[in-house]
């Protein structure tokens, strides 16, 4: 059984990022001193990517719980509630950063094409042998660059972080056809920004529309092609996740949470939540103790 804090914490990078540079890079073990902030449920405003090199690192992505062993990589999307606990022979490395982080060109490519970093989502690779040197060659330069230069080797960390993303996009995108990013991408990109925002309070995809200058038959159309749903469904979707996060992680009541969630009756959040889980509020806190 899980602690259920009060409200859900959200952490950004001024807790970690001694350097105040958008990106943080460190070992992780036994004594992770500040890093062990992380063993709680936490909402991460930046994105991260976990490595464990020996022993098990036990990660908490929502849902999912998961184990990662030695050589294994674990990219997490901001947004995502996530926590971790380490075994006591675990050793690893974290880095964590923001979009602004990121080097022009690659601040668009990266919102578009680096599917692992998506808005509430995460992706787990198992590196091979050679991987896993050429990785731990690379964060024990970033580590040295970081705490010897920290201003003075931003340059160096975003072109170090750009090749590990590179590598991770690589494997992502094996199978898969690249393109150009279109206009059709830009604009779903922005109104999936703005339903990560907005999505307690606007509900229906007229009001995202109008705030995209495109008409709903567009955007429906744009989120059918791209991800196989409405635009109705992809609101719908963020507004149950948020649902699931603050049942799991909080002690919030149901009326608090339909309350949070901008529902105005609390029988009508009830309804929506059975709707898309199956469960009520209630049964599905009960599962998920």
């Amino acid at each position: 059984m899980c602690i259920k804090a009060a409200v859900l914490p959200a952490f950004t990078l001024d807790g970690f990022d001694t350097k105040n540079i958008g990106m943080m890079v460190a070992p992780i073990g036994r004594t992770a001193g500040a890093l062990s902030e992380l063993e709680g449920a936490h909402r991460q405003l930046y994105y991260s990517i976990i490595l464990c090199s020996s022993g098990t690192i036990n990660v908490s992505v929502d849902k999912l719980q998961l184990a990662l062993d030695a050589n294994n990589a674990l990219c997490i999307g901001s947004g995502s509630v996530s926590s971790m606990s380490l075994s006591a022979q675990a050793t690893g490395w974290i880095i964590q950063f923001s979009t602004d982080f990121i080097l022009l060109p690659f601040a668009e490519k990266f919102g578009q094409a680096y599917s692992c970093f998506a808005q509430n989502s995460y992706c787990l690779h198992t590196l091979n042998k050679q991987e896993a040197v050429n990785w731990q060659f690379y964060l024990h330069q970033m580590q040295r660059e970081y705490q010897d230069n920290g201003h003075k080797g931003i340059n160096v960390l975003r072109s170090y972080l750009n090749i590990l993303l590179e590598m991770i996009n690589r494997d992502v995108t094996a199978t898969k056809t690249t393109r150009k990013i279109t206009e059709k991408d830009r604009k779903l990109g922005a109104f999936e920004q703005l339903v990560e925002e907005k999505f307690s309070s606007q509900k229906l995809p007229s009001q995202y529309a109008a705030e995209l200058f495109i008409s709903v038959n567009y955007l429906n159309r744009i989120c059918q092609e791209t991800r196989g749903i409405s635009s109705g469904e992809l609101i719908r979707r963020r507004i149950a996740l948020e649902a699931e996060r603050l049942l799991n992680h909080t002690g919030k009541t149901v009326s608090e949470i339909a309350h949070e969630l901008g529902f105005e009756r609390l029988s009508y959040f009830v309804t929506f939540f059975k709707k898309h889980t199956g469960l009520s509020p209630e049964q599905y806190r009960k599962q998920n103790p």
